[in-house]
């Protein structure tokens, strides 16, 4: 079936394929399947879905992410997400080895090693505190892209319980934030996320009467 609205109906689709596979694995544990035995995951496909829900849509619609902070979608309802910034400044000494075309010598302090003012301000941003819903997709996002994931089970059911997830710096190569999130929260910050995404397509829809849809969609709200 074609997709009329990328973004959105790759989120509802997303978010349905999800679905799906929560209740079959809860089918098969009503069942009495052991762990071992289960054929559907439905934590690794939470993870999976972090493509639909996240990454994907945050390239489309990353100037409609609601303007609030972390605490404002806290009385929204939203989970509060445990946040940890190991390295709150970049310590990059120069610029990093990949964008060098010539000098490869680690120890050279000639101009292209030296980071530019562009170069510098992008290390120290990626460093800046996550306070926002856009700061903390944009670490989801980065984290998920990059695989700089944690799988944290329970010790006693062997079931992963927490999910860490990082952004790394580009510069200095260190992690600059860590969110931390049950298994059932960060489902909700994804599916939550996703239905932002599904309610800024509906409001683009022209009414009836409307001559012409609007160019710009109503910014939804949390």
């Amino acid at each position: 079936m074609e997709y009329k609205d990328v973004l959105a109906d790759f989120a509802r689709r997303t978010l349905e394929n999800l679905s799906r596979i929560r209740t079959l694995e809860q089918e098969q544990r009503d069942a009495g399947i052991p762990l071992e035995r289960l054929s559907a995951f439905s934590v690794t496909q939470q993870v999976n879905s972090f493509l639909g829900l996240v990454v994907f849509p945050k390239e489309g619609y990353e100037d409609d992410i609601p303007q609030k902070t972390l605490e404002q979608l806290v009385l929204d309802g939203w989970p509060s997400p445990e946040i940890t910034r190991p390295t709150p400044t970049c310590s990059a000494p120069h610029r990093p080895a990949e964008r060098r075309t010539h000098c490869i010598d680690p120890d050279c302090t000639c101009v292209e090693h030296r980071l530019t003012a562009n170069e510098r301000s992008r290390c120290e941003g990626n460093h800046r505190e996550c306070r926002t819903l856009a700061q903390l997709i944009r670490v989801l996002r980065n984290g998920v892209s990059h695989f700089n994931i944690k799988f944290e089970p329970d010790s006693l059911t062997r079931e992963i319980s927490f999910l860490e997830i990082s952004n790394r710096c580009t510069c200095c190569k260190e992690i600059t934030t860590t969110v931390r999130l049950s298994v059932d929260d960060a489902r909700e910050v994804a599916e939550r996320y996703a239905q932002l995404i599904i309610q800024r397509a509906i409001t683009a829809l022209p009414r009836d009467g409307d001559a012409q849809p609007s160019n710009r969609p109503e910014r939804p709200t949390a």
